[in-house]
């Protein structure tokens, strides 16, 4: 069956698959450029639309007795580089501490990218979540920030740092490390 503009079966199965399908049972002389570049952009876009913008837990960290949970929620996300690659990663979107109520995970706060960000003048975010403790309400966590102002539109270079972190009151208690590279781990100091 010839492919009909938007009216083509849609196949969840790889693209390359379904390219090589249909060019297998399509004549040359029927073939036409704008209706095969149409199939491959409704196949993109299916694609994009069902995957991306969906949040997914990046890291969970238990309390000591496990009746509370920290988890660091990101969103799926794609960009262009200046040399036209396709990025494919996420983007954050909350901190969530949960805790343990009749066999239910209830929630207990939450801290929004707007309310982590606030007024700071450049874009951060939450990288990575060292450890939590439920009974003090506070989180080790690794900040990221751009040395460029959120207006900008290139991003020169990001620092990264660990921090004490009330999570209650959303504000930073203490940096504790600063980090040249977002793969560094927190190690605690002997006063710590």
């Amino acid at each position: 069956m010839p492919l009909r503009g938007w009216d083509a079966p849609l196949r969840y199965a790889p693209l390359a698959l379904d390219v090589r399908r249909y060019m297998k049972n399509q004549s040359e002389d029927r073939i036409s450029v704008l209706k095969f570049l149409r199939f491959i952009a409704l196949e993109l876009y299916l694609l994009v639309r069902n995957r991306f913008g969906q949040k997914y837990i990046k890291q969970l960290v238990m309390d000591g007795p496990q009746s509370a949970q920290l988890q660091l929620i990101y969103v799926m996300s794609t960009s262009i580089t200046t040399s036209g690659k396709m990025m494919y990663g996420g983007d954050f979107n909350s901190l969530v501490w949960l805790v343990q109520k009749k066999h239910r995970w209830v929630r207990h706060a939450v801290i929004t990218k707007k309310h982590f960000q606030g007024n700071y003048p450049t874009g951060r975010w939450v990288s990575e979540v060292h450890s939590f403790d439920s009974v003090s309400g506070t989180a080790i966590i690794q900040v990221a920030e751009n040395d460029q102002p959120r207006a900008a539109r290139t991003i020169i270079h990001c620092n990264y740092s660990w921090r004490n972190w009330d999570l209650i009151e959303n504000s930073e208690i203490d940096v504790l490390q600063r980090c040249r590279l977002p793969a560094k781990k927190y190690r605690p100091t002997q006063d710590e």
